[in-house]
């Protein structure tokens, strides 16, 4: 199965892949906070680390929505995806996720008693993620898994992973 590898080493924090995402996703404007990918920064440092779902083996995200199947993960695809009818916006995923995976946006014309806001996820594009098409150094890659960049893979994870809880 094909998934999004990425070699954090090889970021240099351009954000083309969030403003492509965005525009992907909105279909009429680059912006960046409407992307399903982002990057997590620690300027003082030169840290550029994408974020973004990683659709792991064992969701931490599901089991801590508080809304019974709004988040699920597909068995064929392995893709997890929120149901943004169900969402409540609480962040409880984004809490749980250690890699930075569900972003907020705002929510197209909330019903009453709906926050304005709901939580997404990256879908992979249907397969054909643009952020991989559009990242000038091939930090971002669609492929099946590579032993070769499993092993820097993981450490980059684990150095987000780290990241993300230091803000948290």
């Amino acid at each position: 199965m094909k998934r999004l590898v990425i070699d954090y080493e090889k970021c240099v924090g351009c954000e083309l892949c969030a403003m492509r995402c965005s525009l992907e996703k909105t279909g009429s404007m680059v912006n960046p906070s409407q992307a399903r990918i982002h990057l997590v920064r620690v300027e003082e440092e030169g840290i550029m680390m994408p974020a973004v779902c990683r659709h792991c083996d064992e969701p931490k995200c599901i089991p801590a929505c508080p809304v019974r199947n709004c988040m699920t993960k597909d068995s064929k695809t392995g893709l997890v995806s929120i149901n943004a009818e169900l969402c409540i916006g609480c962040k409880k995923c984004t809490e749980a996720c250690p890699y930075g995976g569900p972003v907020g946006i705002p929510r197209e014309n909330p019903k009453p008693k709906q926050s304005s806001t709901i939580k997404v996820l990256c879908d992979l594009c249907h397969g054909n993620p643009v952020c991989v098409e559009f990242c000038p150094t091939a930090c971002l890659q669609y492929t099946e898994a590579d032993p070769a960049l499993a092993e820097r893979e993981k450490k980059g994870k684990e150095e987000l992973a780290a990241l993300i809880a230091q803000r948290k």
